[in-house]
């Protein structure tokens, strides 16, 4: 491994990680601090969200968990709470960029929708805390955290 002090051209300075396994999974600058945060946040249960609010928002970056066909086939399967009906990614465009600023969204029974990032494409229901749960497990904001 390459010295620290030859790496960051500062005398004085060590890393902080939560792995052996190489250096990639250790902070050694402001970039490497923010994804180390963002790394342990990810792994929040709903109610560590809601008792360490500030932090979880500060450091949660919104992103899936499983492929949304695996997420789809639990969906299809009936082995997640009824109220969750499908799961949609964004439109893309032939290059692979996002249409129309869309996310990947989760539909319920009822007709709403709601954005991997917590904010409702469209309508606007309670959550039940079974959903709530599994949106968790799924790597999605909930509503609650934006408060």
């Amino acid at each position: 491994m390459e010295d620290l002090s030859e790496l960051t051209k500062i005398h004085h300075n060590s890393y902080i990680g939560l792995s052996q396994e190489g250096i990639s999974p250790f902070v050694c600058c402001s970039r490497t601090w923010s994804d180390f945060h963002a790394e342990y946040v990810r792994h929040f249960t709903r109610q560590q969200r809601l008792d360490n609010k500030e932090y979880f928002k500060r450091f949660f970056k919104p992103e899936l968990t499983l492929p949304i066909n695996q997420i789809q086939n639990q969906i299809d399967r009936n082995l997640v709470t009824p109220i969750i009906r499908h799961i949609h990614s964004p439109a893309m465009d032939p290059a692979g960029q996002i249409i129309h600023v869309e996310q990947i969204h989760i539909h319920f029974t009822e007709g709403s929708a709601l954005n991997i990032d917590g904010t409702w494409k469209h309508g606007q229901i309670e959550i039940p805390n079974a959903a709530c749960n599994q949106l968790v497990d799924w790597g999605f904001l909930l509503p609650e955290n934006l408060q």
